[in-house]
């Protein structure tokens, strides 16, 4: 299918003292690590970000686009991403999900048939939004949540047909779900070189 990957980057990264998207994994940032990971699927990205010229480097794999409004959160950023999509879905994900695996993607992406408006891993009560299929019909209930200040990143979902996916069923192209996991702490990232390193051959 025809997607556009909406990468957000606008994270205040408090939990890892720094900016997550250019922390490095094996020497490269993090979000390269995503970049690369979707390049495959998709030529059509778009980066969401506070600080649009940190990201300029990427200009040629990415559009840049400022969070609007600026330092909202995740549910603007999304919103905004959706807004600068060229194509009808998107992809949205967080910049530091370095482990992002191609196949899980495609199989969320065969998933959106059948009316439906957001695929979504997971459930209510355990969900991941920022790895997760939106079409772009969705931008009106975005705009709705903007405008009433209702900035849960699951708010708007009330207004839109959601498809709730197990993560087990997503273990055929993911078999650890790797692609559900992020780099949050600097624990997280020391346990992400320490993956890196396993995978090298020897």
């Amino acid at each position: 299918m025809r997607f556009t990957a909406v990468l957000l980057a606008g994270g205040e990264s408090m939990r890892m003292g720094r900016d997550k998207a250019t922390a490095l994994l094996a020497g490269k940032p993090l979000v390269e690590w995503v970049l690369d990971a979707l390049e495959p699927l998709t030529r059509s990205f778009v980066l969401v970000a506070n600080d649009v010229e940190r990201f300029r480097d990427y200009e040629g794999r990415a559009r840049i686009v400022r969070d609007d409004p600026p330092r909202a959160g995740p549910l603007a950023a999304l919103r905004t991403g959706l807004r600068n999509s060229r194509e009808d879905w998107c992809f949205a994900t967080s910049c530091d999900a370095p482990f992002l695996q191609p196949g899980f993607v495609q199989k969320l992406g065969t998933l959106t048939r059948g009316g439906f408006d957001a695929v979504v891993p997971g459930n209510l009560e355990e969900r991941w939004p920022l790895t997760a299929f939106y079409a772009k019909r969705c931008v009106p209930a975005l705009d709705r949540a903007v405008q009433r200040r209702d900035m849960k990143l699951i708010s708007f979902y009330p207004e839109v047909a959601v498809r709730w996916v197990p993560k087990d069923g997503l273990r055929g192209a993911d078999p650890e779900l790797r692609s559900l996991w992020n780099v949050n702490t600097p624990e997280d990232l020391a346990k992400a070189e320490a993956l890196v390193s396993a995978a090298r051959p020897r």
